[in-house]
């Protein structure tokens, strides 16, 4: 599978711009500032139908111009070829594949996977848990779609679940009244169980993913005492095996701070989980060139328990690892059937000058 052609225009910087790919690496070169990034984007928006940079589609649309357009064109090892077409007004949006208007990416997903790693990917490790929260469900969301409804079904009760919270709150001054408290415990239930679904599916995930970057490690980036562990961290739920066993310990101090502050304190919008490194927390006692190789890893094993065939973007991404880790980190990619972009300036460009897989693109 492999991206061979891009069309932008009025896609951010690029009025009117055609772009071949006809090799497995694609090294992208220019100025600061020249779109490499923007092109990039614009890959990873023909497989989700957003950005990685920006919630708003506006965003997108060329300084003076009222729409923009990208065309994306596929192919794979046994033939089958893909035109994906977007266009994005301020007040539409249409996107069709070979023709056939589509509604979601999911129609993408089954022939076309991109996994993208930006400086903002350090987030993973550095940032808020939100952050770690996303990345977990796009991973159980790319293993299988029916997570996404599941995922979207869970924020629903959680939704409807405060809203009765905050009923409580204002009406009652946080006092549950006696005949609200069944219909308390008929939401507390429904969203337990949506909970408590997602998070054995998460932690089953992270297992999985700390299996599989310590082989990675163990094969590719041999070094003393490099192992990384996943925990993931459920927010007031405990381990109970049934709600009523919950609902027991809920019931208490648990329920009386949700009717007085209107909030959900449980549920999978709260969780966490923890990375640690060597032994020792990531995000403070690894360097930042480790930090961007957990992520780089994390993220490549996530994917290939998802799919056999998938595009890596790497914006700037190589720039802290020493020409031997570079390296490592190519040997790994190779063993998959994918196609990798990768931006410059990274002293990478002068590794990557001599090798015939590579095809170079100056913006």
């Amino acid at each position: 599978m492999g991206i061979k052609h891009v069309r932008l225009v009025n896609f951010r910087s690029f009025p009117s711009s055609n772009f071949d790919f006809d090799r497995d690496i694609v090294v992208i070169k220019g100025n600061n500032g020249s779109g490499k990034t923007t092109l990039l984007e614009a890959l990873y928006y023909g497989c989700y139908l957003r950005s990685f940079k920006t919630r708003s589609a506006d965003e997108l649309i060329r300084h003076g111009a009222n729409e923009f357009f990208l065309q994306l064109s596929t192919d794979n090892d046994d033939g089958e070829t893909h035109e994906i077409k977007i266009g994005i007004s301020k007040t539409a949006k249409t996107a069709k594949v070979d023709e056939k208007r589509i509604k979601s990416p999911r129609e993408i997903l089954d022939w076309l996977r991109i996994v993208s790693m930006t400086e903002d990917d350090l987030d993973l490790i550095r940032g808020a848990p939100e952050v770690r929260r996303t990345f977990l469900n796009q991973m159980l969301i790319l293993e299988d779609f029916v997570n996404f409804e599941k995922i979207k079904r869970h924020k629903k009760i959680a939704m409807n679940r405060m809203l009765l919270l905050n009923e409580i709150r204002q009406r009652h001054r946080g006092m549950l009244p006696p005949a609200q408290r069944e219909h308390l415990k008929a939401w507390t239930e429904q969203l337990w169980a949506a909970a408590t679904e997602i998070q054995a599916k998460r932690e089953t995930f992270l297992e999985q993913l700390s299996l599989e970057v310590n082989k990675l490690l163990s094969q590719y980036f041999i070094g003393k005492d490099l192992r990384m562990s996943l925990h993931y961290e459920r927010r007031r739920m405990g381990s109970h095996r049934t709600f009523e066993e919950f609902w027991k310990m809920h019931a208490g101090v648990g329920l009386i701070e949700e009717c007085v502050t209107g909030r959900n304190t449980f549920g999978i919008q709260l969780d966490n989980f923890s990375i640690e490194f060597s032994g020792s927390n990531a995000r403070n006692f690894a360097s930042r060139g480790q930090q961007k190789l957990l992520v780089f890893l994390m993220k490549i094993a996530g994917i290939t328990g998802c799919t056999d065939e998938f595009c890596i973007l790497l914006d700037d991404f190589l720039t802290d690892l020493d020409e031997k880790r570079i390296a490592q980190a190519m040997e790994l990619i190779g063993q998959h059937k994918t196609q990798t972009f990768i931006t410059s300036p990274i002293h990478a460009g002068k590794f990557f000058e001599a090798r015939p897989d590579v095809q170079h693109i100056t913006i």
